[in-house]
């Protein structure tokens, strides 16, 4: 009985060790599959910001452009970019102003994305003064 009872206790044991060792790698698995999910999820917030960049930097191109050919020219007041029309689930929009101010023009972009229900993710503002000269 000695014998069974000393083998019992060290099968016990090693369950015990195993289970403990499970769960370690359980708990380690867990925390690097959490922090690839949030590496992806800051990756895929920069690329939303740079794509709202571009949009917001174009926009204010093209005005500028419009307005050097045309310096009474009125052009879209807002631009709008479907999910459809590029890799992002959200919407950009670009809202145009024109201020003319001191004999300098500036035009005013500002930009934000989002989701179908209308929620903001983000927003972006960008200034481009174009000066009588130019």
């Amino acid at each position: 009985m000695t014998r069974n009872s000393s083998i019992q206790r060290r099968r016990g044991a090693l369950l015990v060790m195993a289970l403990v060792a499970i769960v370690i790698t359980s708990a380690v698995i867990a925390n690097a599959v959490r922090m690839v999910l949030i590496a992806q999820a800051e990756q895929q917030r920069l690329h939303a910001r740079l794509q709202l960049e571009t949009l917001v930097t174009d926009a204010l191109q093209l005005e500028a452009a419009r307005l050097a050919q045309d310096a009474d020219a009125n052009g879209p007041a807002e631009w709008t970019v479907s999910p459809e029309d590029w890799d992002l689930p959200l919407t950009g929009v670009v809202v145009l102003e024109k201020a003319e101010t001191d004999g300098q023009t500036r035009l005013i972009a500002r930009g934000r994305l989002q989701l179908e229900n209308g929620d903001v993710q983000q927003r972006l503002t960008q200034t481009y003064t174009i000066n009588p000269s130019e």
